[in-house]
């Protein structure tokens, strides 16, 4: 069962308007037929089968309007992204093998089986006393890789509302994905088309109210964001003492002959993040629903514009991308950003003039915390380092 704080901070966006969440029902506790997955038996769909129904053009046009940060496409990215999941259907025999439908490269419906084994139950790191009961594949399927680890919290509903679960999948890990901020939700596949499109029409409406008036909302939190393309150059202790470590390791093993030499290692992963000519800095303003963000270079602020979201850029489909509001923003005119993530937290960004520039872009621009810790700063170091050595070498 979802608490009543899960319900009234997240279910609104995932049910229609008039639900009531106050009162939830849930499917018994004690599970049936012997198999953990027995609460979820039957056949489900994706909530987002109907997201881009024709007929809800109208909507996504007059919830954007009251969302300033956010164009038309830019709404449906963000409700897309908070729904997304790789698997489209599910079949639930009662035991622990599952029958998922996905979607391959061709555009084509695929059922894929696999069978899971249970890891208990792990509470929701953002709702406390929510819990998602945890699984990993027995073996790994081909075609269903993005599905190796799922983490699934059990039929529930509110009020008068249909009954409904969330799912979160993936291949890294489970931590990854209660590390997870989008909520896939699944509904029966017997559900008629008109109450889908009800539930979905309901759902967009509320989206001023749940989804971050600022998309840059998770930046902003964390203060300026440096330059990764500076940590090579670190001086600290225990950068150095990384370089040491990993002259070290890869002796001798220099394609061009010999040792590989410090320089080497900041000159090949300079290739891959950038010399750091564009920025040195970033920060992103999102004080009384504003969107800014502000390049700095040296120190010195070089840049300054509001940024909307819109939709996916061509050349960065999967991720967030936004657009200067500011008229000849020259390079940061369009950026699409991958999520803070990761230990020491960064992000990726992409940027360019338009479309085609951002996608001749060569170096994979990241940025940390300016304020991360050399502690942190040497963990970067050495996995990244480590990471291209290996690849340099044929490993």
């Amino acid at each position: 069962m979802i608490i009543k704080k899960l319900s009234a901070k997240f279910v609104l966006v995932l049910v229609a308007a008039v639900m009531s969440v106050t009162a939830c029902k849930s499917m018994p506790e004690k599970m049936m037929g012997g198999g953990e997955l027995a609460p979820w038996k039957g056949e489900w769909v994706t909530a987002d089968a109907y997201n881009h129904d024709p007929s809800m053009e109208p909507v996504y046009t007059e919830t954007a309007a009251m969302m300033p940060n956010y164009t038309t496409e830019g709404l449906k990215a963000a409700i897309d992204e908070m729904y997304y999941t790789p698997i489209v259907k599910a079949k639930f025999d009662g035991s622990n093998t599952v029958m998922f439908t996905i979607v391959d490269g061709k555009g084509k419906e695929v059922e894929l089986k696999c069978t899971y084994m249970y890891k208990g139950k792990v509470e929701d790191k953002q709702y406390a006393g929510a819990m998602w009961d945890t699984f990993e594949a027995v073996k790994e399927v081909r075609g269903l890789e993005s599905a190796k680890y799922m983490i699934l919290m059990p039929p529930h509903g509110h009020g008068d509302g249909p009954m409904h679960w969330h799912g979160r999948f993936g291949r890294r890990s489970i931590e990854s994905l209660l590390d997870g901020t989008n909520w896939p939700t699944y509904y029966s596949a017997s559900m008629p088309k008109a109450a889908f499109l009800e539930n979905t029409m309901g759902s967009i409406k509320m989206m001023p109210k749940f989804i971050q008036a600022s998309p840059f909302a998770d930046f902003s939190k964390h203060g300026k964001w440096m330059n990764s393309a500076a940590i090579y150059d670190n001086m600290s202790m225990e950068v150095q003492a990384v370089y040491k470590k990993l002259i070290e390791e890869f002796k001798g093993k220099n394609p061009k002959g010999g040792d590989f030499t410090k320089e080497d290692i900041i000159a090949e992963m300079k290739k891959s993040y950038g010399s750091g000519e564009d920025f040195s800095e970033l920060e992103f303003i999102t004080s009384k629903d504003k969107n800014e963000m502000v390049v700095y270079k040296d120190g010195k602020e070089i840049f300054r514009s509001s940024y909307k979201r819109v939709g996916a850029s061509d050349s960065k489909p999967s991720l967030m991308a936004v657009a200067a509001d500011k008229p000849n923003a020259g390079k940061f005119s369009l950026i699409s950003f991958t999520g803070a993530h990761g230990n020491p937290l960064h992000i990726h960004l992409w940027y360019g003039a338009d479309n085609a520039e951002m996608a001749a872009l060569k170096i994979v621009p990241t940025v940390i915390p300016s304020d991360t810790s050399n502690d942190k700063i040497a963990l970067r170091v050495e996995a990244s380092c480590r990471r291209m050595l290996t690849n340099l070498i044929g490993k």
